[in-house]
């Protein structure tokens, strides 16, 4: 999971697979060896700081929790479900993850 060591402004933060944590079948998370990202998003969540390469980043969108619907059951069901629902957003359906459950699998990862 772990991907290596990125210098961001002078700071060295570890920089984490979100494929392999989320446990998708990605080509990007089978590979191996040193690679270039052009995205990378960094993170802190309660003190805790990484870097996760992306494909692409939109910004930040903020919406009402009643605009949250629950996770299809193949979703909430399956092994590691860091889902806390879905959106509608540009028409399209977007999943929330869940920041808590989703950074303390990270923190457990580097133990």
């Amino acid at each position: 999971m772990v991907l290596g060591l990125v210098n961001i402004r002078g700071e060295l933060l570890i920089s984490l697979s979100l494929a392999r944590l989320l446990e998708i079948d990605h080509a990007q998370a089978a590979g191996s060896g040193s690679r270039k990202y052009d995205r990378l998003l960094v993170s802190n969540w309660q003190g805790s700081r990484f870097v996760f390469p992306v494909d692409e980043v939109h910004g930040v969108y903020r919406f009402e929790s009643r605009e949250l619907k629950e996770p299809p059951a193949t979703v909430s069901r399956s092994k590691a479900c860091y889902s806390r629902g879905l959106f509608s957003w540009r028409d399209r359906t977007v999943g929330l993850l869940d920041a808590e459950l989703l950074f303390s699998a990270a923190g457990r990862s580097l133990a």
